[in-house]
This record gives structure tokens, C-alpha cells and sequence, in this order.
């Protein structure tokens, strides 16, 4: 059983059967949710709506298996929600990122909406489940009975205005009651206030090896590239083991927070889809630029990724203004991996910093995660031991 945390405890001694965890990346939602579960639903079917990156990614599954594998459960993603809704009467539903459901038109908040009428319970996970204001609440309003719908929310709270010929939202009346109607069913916590959690959290994230992985690794060719020694193999395989679904899964990442991230990166070709699938303010750190924020910027900034390599981002920098730390992939140098953290984690550093470590599972990159850990560096002996790789 999961020995809770007491901010964690204390959190519970507050939430309802049907809630709204409103909690920062890092604060341990998953489990959480799961013992939402076990209090109070225990004996129905459990249902887990995330998006296709947290379900393929199987983070739920694994702490399910690890903490309560008696759990009968499905998962769904948001893209099957509008298709399999009715499916499931009588579930108990975690929503998963939450904050997908907050358009009461879209599909997906119409799907989310009509699944929590037929379920026996719910649960909303988001560390940003209102992030534009009071209009992205509506949807939650009406799953828990109180507002009607959009219309009738936004006539009795809205200030609008018809000015450019179409409605235009000013601001809100009656923000003192909306507070309380929130509060009746959500409650925030940021890391800051999660006073027993350690200032400096580590979380894997795992993935499943890519079929370009194990092209390379079995024939040594892989679209008209030849990787005929062992380095060039050692980083085909580094880059290759599953690019697509980390990008997937950073897209969610990034989306779900308000925080500012770094992410630690090695090759180019990591960079360019960095670059391609990130819409946020991005900053950059590597070789041949250095594009990040001024001591001065620090306290006034929130929402941006600053996308560093390890030979730049690792020493003689600071980003203390970031509070997230993403190892898109792992480093073959310890020292170079204890120094990336100490660039956030550091005095001048005033929140909890927590680092997310990519690791796909089965590849060279969970044996350079086994070596960083033992606080050693992987190299190429190293890695010959582990495959019995003949010499090339």
C-alpha cells in the first residue's frame, strides 16, 4: 500500500465523492485517484480516460499492478470517448487531464459530459483544469449540476458586449460567487504548498521500444543509412528508440502545466521535432545559440520550454527560473547528467523541481539510466558486455 504524504492526507480530508483534483505536476494525481477509488467506489469497475500518449505510455497500468492489482479496470483515450461512452454504465471514471473536457461544445466535453450521467462516480485530473478563466468552467459546472449550460452561464455571470457584430466576453460579474461554486467541487494545490514533498522528485517514464529500434539493432541498416561500426550503430539506436511516442507524450506533457520546463535533448533530429510539436514560448540552449531568459525576466515568467543540450545546458548556465526538468534522452556522462539537474536545482531555485526521465524500456537507453543511477557512465565497453556485440 502507498504510504501517503501528509499534504496528500490532508488533501483527502477534503474532496468528495464526485471531485475535481486540481493539483500541479508532480503532487501524485495517479495514485491519488486510484485511492479516490478504493474509498469510495471500490466495488465498481474503474475506468481511465487519458490521452493516447498516458495510456501508451502505461504509467496507470503499472501503478495499478504495483499498488492495487485486484483493480478491475479498462482505459479509454480521449479520440475513442465519443465513440465508447455509452459503454460504460455504472463505471467509476478518472479523467485523465481533465482539462480536455473543458469546451461544453466539442466532442470531447459533450462525450466526458454524458459519461459522468451514466457513471457511478467521477473523478477530474488536471493541474490546468481552468487555464483561460471562468468559460473553461462551464463544462464542469454543468457535469456537477450547477449551471444549466453555456447559454444560461454566460447570460447570468458574463459581461459581453456585441461591438464587432458577433459576442464578445469583457469579464465576469459575480466572481466571489463562481470562487465559491468552484470551491465546492475542486480544490488547488500547487507543489510549493505540498510541504513534506522533497524538493527534488525523480519520475521514469516509460515507453515501449520502437520497430526502427529493433530494424537497426537486428540487420544494422534502416532507411538507406548503414550503421557499420559501433558508434555509429550505439547512437542510431540511442536516437531510434522510439522518437514518435515521446513526441506524442511531450505534446501532453507540456500542455498540462503552467510551469516553466526545460527539456534536455542530444541530436539535432531531437531538437527539429522539439521545435515542430511545441506551440508554447520556447527558448533555446545549445552549441550554437543561447536564447534563454535574463536574471531579471526570472520572477515575471511562467508557461515557456526551454529546450537545452547537454553539452551546452549541462554547466556554466542557470535556469532556476524553470521548476520542470524532461531528459527527452539520457546522457552517457554522469557527470553531465548530475550537473543538467544542478542547473535547476540550486540556490536561487525557490519551488520544488521535479525531472522526468524518457526511458524506453528494453534498449540502450533503460542501460544508461541502470548506469547514471549506480552514478557511473555508459560507454562503449559497457555496452558491448550487455549485447555480446562481436566487434565491427
Amino acid at each position: 500500500m502507498w504510504d501517503f504524504y501528509n499534504y496528500q492526507k490532508e488533501y483527502f480530508k477534503h474532496v468528495k465523492p464526485n471531485y475535481i483534483y486540481d493539483m500541479d505536476t508532480g503532487t501524485g494525481k495517479t495514485i491519488m485517484g486510484l485511492h479516490h477509488h478504493q474509498t469510495y467506489f471500490k466495488d465498481k469497475k474503474l475506468l481511465i480516460v487519458a490521452p493516447a500518449s498516458k495510456i501508451n505510455e502505461q504509467g496507470w497500468q503499472r501503478t495499478i499492478e504495483e499498488h492495487y492489482p485486484h483493480i478491475e479496470y479498462e482505459t479509454c483515450t480521449y479520440n475513442m470517448l465519443p465513440k465508447k461512452w455509452n459503454e460504460f454504465t455504472e463505471y467509476f471514471v478518472i479523467f485523465d487531464e481533465a482539462h480536455r473536457l473543458k469546451n461544453s461544445t466539442g466532442v470531447w466535453g459533450k462525450a466526458g459530459f454524458n459519461l459522468t450521467k451514466i457513471a457511478s462516480g467521477y473523478i477530474l485530473l488536471s493541474a490546468t483544469p481552468i487555464p483561460n478563466g471562468w468559460e473553461d468552467s462551464i463544462n464542469y459546472f454543468k457535469m456537477f449540476g450547477l449551471t444549466k449550460n453555456k447559454t444560461s452561464f454566460i447570460r447570468n455571470n458574463a459581461i459581453t458586449t456585441m461591438q464587432y457584430g458577433y459576442m464578445e466576453i469583457l469579464g465576469w460579474r459575480n466572481e466571489s460567487k463562481l470562487l465559491n461554486m468552484w470551491k465546492t467541487i475542486s480544490r488547488r494545490l500547487s507543489k510549493d504548498e505540498a510541504t513534506d514533498l522533497p524538493a527534488l522528485v525523480f519520475e521514469n517514464v516509460h515507453f515501449n521500444v520502437s520497430n526502427t529500434y529493433k530494424t537497426i539493432k537486428k540487420d544494422r541498416i534502416y532507411d538507406g543509412i548503414v550503421y557499420d561500426n559501433q558508434m555509429k550503430l550505439r547512437h542510431g539506436l540511442r536516437l531510434n528508440t522510439n522518437l514518435k511516442t515521446k513526441i506524442e507524450y511531450i505534446k501532453d506533457f507540456v500542455e498540462n502545466t503552467n510551469d516553466n520546463i526545460i527539456i534536455f535533448y542530444n541530436y539535432d533530429e531531437e531538437l527539429k521535432l522539439l521545435q515542430e510539436n511545441i506551440s508554447k514560448k520556447t527558448y533555446l540552449c545549445n552549441g550554437a545559440v543561447k536564447d534563454y531568459p535574463k536574471k531579471s525576466e526570472w520572477d515575471s515568467i511562467e508557461n515557456t520550454v526551454t529546450l537545452a543540450n547537454y553539452k551546452s545546458g549541462s554547466e556554466a548556465v542557470e535556469f532556476t527560473y524553470a521548476n520542470i526538468i524532461v531528459y527527452f534522452s539520457p546522457t552517457e556522462s554522469y557527470t553531465e547528467f548530475y550537473q543538467s539537474y544542478g542547473r535547476c536545482y540550486r540556490n536561487g531555485q525557490t519551488r520544488k523541481v521535479t525531472a522526468y526521465k524518457f526511458i524506453t524500456d528494453n534498449t540502450i537507453e533503460a542501460d544508461i539510466y541502470r548506469a547514471l543511477d549506480n552514478k557511473e557512465d555508459f560507454n562503449a565497453k559497457l555496452w558491448l558486455e550487455k549485447e555480446n556485440l562481436w566487434k565491427m
